[in-house]
């Protein structure tokens, strides 16, 4: 009975361990892919600014495509 408790424990924290190195995995694959579109500046355009009345205004003169 011992023994079976044990080789499910060590089974356990090997998927546990398996889990937590594929999430670190995608965390970490995102923080570069993140880092390397911020530093190619790659970003979505922005269209609407502050304004004082109603809040959300478009900015004047912007032009573009936004798919």
């Amino acid at each position: 009975m011992k023994k079976t408790r044990r080789v499910r424990h060590e089974k356990l924290k090997y998927l546990a361990k398996l889990a937590l190195s594929v999430l670190m995995g995608v965390f970490g694959s995102f923080l570069i892919s993140e880092s390397a579109l911020r530093v190619m500046n790659i970003s979505y355009p922005v269209f609407h600014g502050f304004d004082p009345v109603r809040g959300r205004a478009l900015e004047p003169g912007m032009e573009g495509w936004f798919r």
